[in-house]
């Protein structure tokens, strides 16, 4: 089944609770829909250094500009399609440039439900991040720039919640799925796997669109295969030749979400 995916530019920023120090909630999409003001989400402080400390009043008051930019200027958007596991068998190979222990060639076979997918927050938000660099002013550019990378992975976490969420995913018993995304560029699934990706998702419906180099348009995009099934299936050791190059180990975090 293939479907096209919604999200309001507050559901996608503020989705993930340990991110918010009031978690996440309908009771935040309404907050910032009625324009009261918020902390922006503590995954942004981190990803420009800031650790866990609190910004100082200017940063502050600059993460307040760049929210109100990010509110106006989104339009969070993709596409999703379910596909069989032999289907993707056939494209996870790509050009043959994975790395030949690449988790996923593990995981997927194992899955009870496999869905492609393609989100974008428009392509607003990639040109007003250039036009602040190209007027040098690098430091609102540089806030906005995280806040839609964060965004953009809260993309992908509303699309994880949903794909365990569907009617027919339960497993035997009745328990929901553990759902966790895929993309290529990440965990040895070489970035040109996009290829294969984009030729059977076809997300342009969607307005993303993908460069010679791999690179998606807009830039704020994500794209990927959600993968449901037992928690088990998704742990892996971080301990492969790519993980050396990898700067956040992020799987780690990943596989933390599951539980015991």
């Amino acid at each position: 089944m293939r479907t096209v995916q919604h999200f309001s530019p507050a559901e996608a920023l503020y989705t993930a609770a340990e991110d918010h120090p009031e978690g996440y909630h309908g009771m935040v999409v309404e907050r910032v829909r009625a324009g009261e003001v918020l902390s922006l989400p503590a995954a942004v402080w981190r990803q420009l250094g800031l650790g866990g400390r609190e910004p100082d009043a200017r940063t502050a008051a600059m993460g307040r500009a760049a929210l109100a930019e990010y509110l106006e200027l989104a339009r969070p958007v993709g596409v999703q399609e379910e596909i069989q596991a032999e289907d993707f068998a056939e494209d996870f190979p790509g050009e043959g440039l994975n790395d030949p222990g690449a988790p996923l060639g593990g995981i997927f076979p194992r899955a009870s439900g496999l869905a492609l997918f393609a989100a974008t927050l428009g392509p607003d938000v990639s040109r007003r991040i250039a036009e602040r660099f190209a007027a040098q002013d690098f430091a609102l550019g540089a806030v906005l720039d995280a806040v839609a990378s964060v965004a953009a992975d809260g993309m992908v976490t509303v699309l994880e919640q949903r794909f365990a969420e569907r009617p027919e995913a339960g497993e035997s018993g009745g328990a929901a799925p553990a759902v966790l995304a895929y993309s290529p560029g990440y965990c040895g699934w070489h970035v040109s796997g996009q290829k294969r990706l984009f030729a059977r998702l076809q997300p342009a419906e969607a307005g993303i669109t993908l460069r010679p180099s791999c690179l998606m348009e807009p830039l704020k995009s994500v794209s990927g295969v959600l993968v449901a099934g037992a928690p088990e299936i998704h742990r892996f050791e971080d301990r492969f030749s790519f993980c050396e190059a990898c700067a956040t180990h992020a799987c780690r975090a990943r596989q933390a979400r599951l539980g015991a």
